[in-house]
């Protein structure tokens, strides 16, 4: 997905997670275990729904595939 700077993005869970916003080439990372860096506030959470702020650059950015079928 493409987001600008600003854009937030809402992921709501029945259950505590860990959400990973991401660039392309930190979410390969991510999925190889290799070093990465997330952005935009993302950790684990006990308590959903929650809100992560994209954070400049604009661009394409990854949601971690754990929790891409709970976006809205």
């Amino acid at each position: 997905m493409h987001l600008n700077a600003g854009d937030v993005v809402v992921v709501d869970c029945s259950h505590q997670c860990n959400i990973l916003l991401t660039t392309d080439s930190n979410f390969n990372s991510y999925k190889n275990n290799r070093g990465f860096h997330h952005h935009g506030g993302g950790g684990f959470f006990e308590r959903l729904p929650t809100r992560l702020v994209a954070p400049q650059p604009a661009g394409p950015r990854d949601i971690s595939d754990e929790i891409r079928d709970m976006l809205h």
